[in-house]
């Protein structure tokens, strides 16, 4: 239960972003600006899964894994999604970075996908695998799997 409200808390740490990059490039808040924190949320959380599904996969789910092995697994996979990770959110924020210098219609969606998509890309590589290996260290529970005839 406490992973996936980890995985949400991402998108709070996009929210700062959002709202000073709204102020620095003097949008307001508007309906196009709540289409980009929609936007904000999916390419977060995306991000967020891949780095979690990479983690379980790799086994670093808890078990019989020592703490020491458990941490050094994180530690690579989180290098080896870094490319990845950076590269979407570089993309993304290159691609809107005009639109929201240039403002107009869109100009809001953009300011808040690109300080929001900033902020909350430092939150996921550098202290979300942190605070999964801190949960994830405690054993999920498998009572689905113990129920008889499952």
């Amino acid at each position: 239960m406490l992973l996936p409200l980890l995985l949400l808390s991402t998108v709070v740490f996009g929210l700062p972003g959002a709202a000073l990059a709204l102020r620095l490039f003097a949008e307001s808040l508007s309906l196009s600006a709540g289409l980009g924190a929609l936007m904000l949320m999916g390419l977060v959380i995306n991000t967020g899964i891949v780095l979690f599904a990479t983690y379980r996969r790799r086994g670093t789910d808890g078990g019989a894994a020592s703490a020491t092995r458990r941490w050094t697994t994180l530690v690579i996979v989180s290098r080896d999604r870094l490319r990845a990770v950076l590269a979407t959110a570089l993309s993304t924020g290159a691609a809107l970075l005009p639109v929201a210098v240039l403002g107009g219609a869109h100009g809001g969606l953009a300011a808040v996908v690109v300080g929001g998509i900033a902020s909350a890309t430092l939150y996921g590589l550098l202290v979300l695998p942190l605070a999964y290996g801190a949960l994830g260290s405690r054993r999920q529970p498998d009572w689905p799997r113990r129920l008889p005839g499952a």
